[in-house]
């Protein structure tokens, strides 16, 4: 899947894999895997009886790497899923890149005087 999250109003996407279960022993030995913690999830409804259930996720790059080791596993419709994320994934634009693009358009608003200091140019 790809995760969205917003911070101070931009938006960024990263894929996620996760995966949830009743069988606490196979979650266990996955995120060993993953290098991650195990979740508990409680069942929201306590009128029903259910099991408890176990959940385990990776993110980013790691998540990635997961989806290209699982990928000859997989259906058709998981495959083209992976396929969307992966190509999401490796045509994002960095954060360095954002930044220099970000910094050299204020460079052109701004001038330096002779102290030293930057003042508006505008």
């Amino acid at each position: 899947m790809t995760i969205k999250n917003r911070v101070s109003g931009k938006i960024y996407h990263y894929p996620a894999i996760a995966i949830s279960m009743t069988d606490q022993d196979i979650i266990d030995r996955i995120t060993k895997q993953f290098g991650n913690k195990v979740f508990y999830n409680t069942n929201p409804d306590s009128r029903r009886k259910c099991l408890p259930q176990w959940r385990a996720g990776i993110s980013g790059k790691g998540a990635v790497g997961w989806m290209r080791k699982l990928y000859p596993f997989m259906g058709q419709r998981r495959q083209t899923q992976i396929d969307a994320t992966i190509s999401k994934w490796e045509n994002r634009t960095s954060n360095s890149e954002s930044r220099v693009r970000l910094m050299k358009e204020v460079a052109k608003t701004r001038r330096r005087e002779r102290n030293g200091k930057f003042v508006d140019a505008l």
